[in-house]
């Protein structure tokens, strides 16, 4: 898939890789593009999929055996990226629900061993990389996936209605046509993205909980014993199964009394009705599901593994056929499909008639969230030093936190107040700033947020030969990165702050303490991307600014 763009120069082969640790299981995305230069898209060449089983989460009780899941995969990556790329070939593992649902501490010490073992391979590491990914993110990535897959993301063609149904949680992400749509919705419904070059802005949820077997549970009734034991509506009477979750094994089976279709439903039907906002202007768009409705419709055979077409009302008949004929090999069916049906018509509002396309692949790609999250992670290892030459500034892709270096104008004018002195710059609870932002303008970042403050003030508290002890150093850029920006101005009048470096590929040093206060700037030519710093003697020979 490729996009119109300029004269092809000069193609050069782009790696990446994405590990999606989902609740079920841990998935490898190995992607392969064709980058044509700044400033224009890429085209996917091929994306190689491998999955092991369990998850991540499931290695709780034993969170030293949860990274080694990962090293087969690794290993094949290795062998499949070229070794003089491997080197700029950035890798990320962005974990889901499963995680989420864990709770902070232990879901750190997995991720913990899993940043470990990703040092010991020769791919290109940034700053968070490693991480629980939001629902929002997660909501999102999957729009651009499906969007682009359908090139859909040129010529401001209308856009598909992505549904995302994991383990763990769901998720709806479009572009709404009514505004009272986006008017009416909670604040965290809303996300504004700016994608190759056009504005979106979506109405996105990501429901936690609410995944296909986070819902089982919910759906059952916990009976304590030895073992304990899940009961449903949704099991024929002469089926029994096993079902484990945090290392606690259930045993399964069906009501003593009133089972099938109709308490099934009543049982699904108040979890949605619960928890799920209704969309009512989403029987107006065209839908594309996958992942769970993706699998329960082949399970169910409404559509053959090739992907097809269904209705609302197709789930509810083929829901109904399997609770009156359960199949012993499939003992969640009447289950899964009913809830299915519950989301699409309690939750989101759809009609029985209305179509819904579902697909695993688009011509020969996985259809996840995956594919969009690569674009976020190039855009974020293009501006910390590598992989410059695949965007332009103008056509990056979104991600949650802005990362754009700066926007200009930077300076303050006559609308907007000053900048507070260097001494006195208040907390904000993203320390990275030069100046505090207006709330209607995106941060201005120069670091990427860490754990460790990069303060740059106050100056006479440090020399070059005296620098706190930070995991990231106090640089201006990354000392190997290759700045790449097509017109961009920054002036910093902050007290003895930089000295010019002797080149972009060292680092820009603190300036000693000096007994005169120095104002320092800083120009970035737009003819040869390079950067001029310089420092000028200030006006004042006392602390008046």
């Amino acid at each position: 898939m490729s996009f119109p763009g300029q004269q092809v120069e000069k193609p050069k082969d782009v790696y990446g890789i994405i590990f999606d640790a989902g609740s079920t299981g841990s998935r490898i995305h190995i992607f392969h593009f064709i980058s044509y230069g700044p400033g224009k898209q890429m085209t996917l060449v091929k994306d190689t999929f491998r999955e092991v089983k369990p998850g991540l989460s499931a290695y709780a009780a034993n969170i030293d055996k949860a990274a080694k899941s990962l090293i087969g995969m690794l290993d094949e990556a290795k062998m499949i990226v070229p070794i003089d790329l491997r080197h700029s070939c950035p890798i990320a593992l962005k974990a889901t629900a499963g995680l989420r649902l864990l709770g902070p501490e232990t879901s750190e010490f997995i991720l913990t061993k899993v940043h470990e073992l990703f040092k010991t391979y020769p791919f290109l590491m940034i700053d968070n990389s490693i991480e629980i990914m939001s629902g929002i993110d997660e909501g999102v990535f999957s729009w651009i996936t499906v969007n682009y897959m359908l090139d859909l993301l040129v010529n401001n063609q209308p856009t598909v209605v992505a549904l995302d149904l994991g383990g763990g949680s769901t998720q709806l992400t479009f572009v709404p046509f009514n505004p009272a749509t986006l008017a009416q919705a909670p604040e965290n419904f809303k996300k504004n993205i700016t994608l190759f070059g056009t504005n979106y802005k979506l109405y996105t949820h990501s429901y936690l909980g609410l995944g296909l077997m986070s819902a089982r549970f919910q759906m059952m009734d916990n009976i304590p014993g030895d073992p304990p034991k899940l009961t449903t509506p949704c099991f024929n009477p002469g089926i029994t199964d096993t079902l484990s979750k945090e290392g606690i094994k259930y045993i399964v089976s069906a009501r003593p009394d009133h089972n099938g279709f109709e308490p099934c439903y009543s049982i699904a039907q108040g979890l949605i009705k619960k928890n799920v906002q209704l969309v009512p202007e989403l029987k107006d768009h065209r839908i594309m599901a996958f992942s769970y409705f993706y699998d329960r419709g082949v399970d169910s055979r409404l559509i053959d593994p090739a992907g097809g077409n269904v209705t609302v009302g197709n789930f509810l008949e083929a829901a109904k056929n399997v609770c009156s004929n359960h199949l012993k090999d499939q003992p969640y069916l009447c289950m899964d499909l009913t809830y299915i049906y519950s989301i699409l018509h309690d939750g989101y509002t759809l009609p029985l008639e209305k179509n819904i396309q579902l697909t695993k692949k688009v011509k020969g790609i996985e259809i996840s969230w995956a594919l969009g999250a690569m674009f976020d992670v190039f855009a974020k290892a293009t501006y910390y030093g590598s992989s410059a030459h695949l965007y332009s500034p103008q056509a990056l892709p979104p991600t949650s936190t802005p990362h754009r270096l700066f926007r200009p104008p930077l300076l303050p004018t006559r609308s907007s107040p000053p900048p507070p002195p260097p001494h006195t710059l208040p907390p904000t609870s993203t320390p990275h700033r030069l100046f505090p932002c207006p709330p209607s303008t995106p941060p201005h970042r120069l670091f990427p947020p860490t754990s460790t403050p990069h303060r740059l003030f106050p100056p006479h508290l440090y020399s070059p030969h005296a620098l706190p002890p930070t995991s990231t150093p106090h640089t201006l850029f990354p000392p190997t990165s290759p700045l790449s920006h097509s017109s961009a101005h920054l002036s910093l009048s902050l007290l003895g702050l930089f000295c010019p470096p002797p080149s972009l590929s060292s680092p820009a040093l603190l300036c000693p303490p000096l007994s005169l206060p120095l104002r320092s700037s800083a120009h970035l030519s737009s003819h040869d991307n390079s950067l001029h710093l310089s420092c000028l003697p200030c006006l004042h020979h006392h602390h008046h600014f």
